[in-house]
């Protein structure tokens, strides 16, 4: 859930929604009248559009809307937090001994969009580095065909 707070900036409605770095501008599918209200531990995204509820899968830049209101979404996230709000990601860190602090998401790798042969692993990543990350992944592979072979190169 995001706060109608200044700061902490990881926290802020209004950053997510209108500040420096708000979701709309990494994002195509998103506008300036889509309300991120709330996100997920990878950095997927729960946004307000038309008084729906639609959730952004943020390394595909793909919505999907969840005919949803608002308080059947809080609803449904706090009677089944783990297959509502897809906390898979968050176990598996734990299971490796990690965990997150405010402030910070889970950065998987490979990308869960990527088809590949690889274990994945799980760090704690700040939010602003996640969410960086996962526009730009969205930006670079935004028009390749499905199968296409990527290759993703590392840097510091």
């Amino acid at each position: 859930m995001r706060g109608l707070v200044q700061i902490p900036v990881w926290h802020s409605l209004f950053e997510a929604w209108s500040g420096e770095r708000a979701l709309y501008c990494g994002y195509k599918s998103l506008t300036t009248m889509d309300i991120p209200f709330a996100q997920d531990c990878v950095g997927d995204q729960f946004l307000l559009r038309d008084g729906k509820v639609v959730r952004l899968y943020a390394e595909t830049d793909e919505v999907e809307p969840l005919e949803l209101d608002l308080d059947t979404f809080f609803s449904l996230a706090v009677e089944d937090p783990d297959g509502f709000l897809s906390v898979e990601p968050l176990r598996q860190l734990q299971a490796q001994g990690g965990e997150i602090e405010p402030g910070e998401l889970v950065s998987v790798f490979p990308p869960y969009v990527l088809k590949h042969d690889a274990e994945y692993s799980f760090r704690a990543v700040s939010v602003a580095d996640r969410l960086s990350f996962l526009a730009d992944l969205a930006r670079q592979i935004r028009e390749l065909p499905d199968g296409q072979e990527v290759r993703i190169r590392l840097t510091e």
